[in-house]
């Protein structure tokens, strides 16, 4: 089965992520298995790390300071 993904307007460097994005989920599995009754709280979060640091990087910056995300909330 054949399906496409509309990427009209997206400049080609995101192109480019939603292609390597879409690599990645046929390469590995994107959903992270809970922690395994044999396993130690130390393997769960060195599993945990490993899965993070499959996944693409992205070089971008957000602003989490708390007056941005609840500014002018309550006003």
């Amino acid at each position: 089965m054949t399906q496409t993904i509309d990427v009209t307007g997206l400049s080609p460097e995101d192109v480019q992520s939603v292609e390597s994005f879409v690599l990645s989920l046929r390469r590995k599995p994107f959903v992270l298995q809970p922690r395994r009754p044999e396993e130690t709280t130390e393997q769960w979060i060195e599993r945990l790390m490993e899965w993070a640091d499959s996944h693409p990087k992205r070089n971008i910056v957000i602003d989490d300071d708390r007056e941005t995300i609840y500014g002018g909330r309550g006003e």
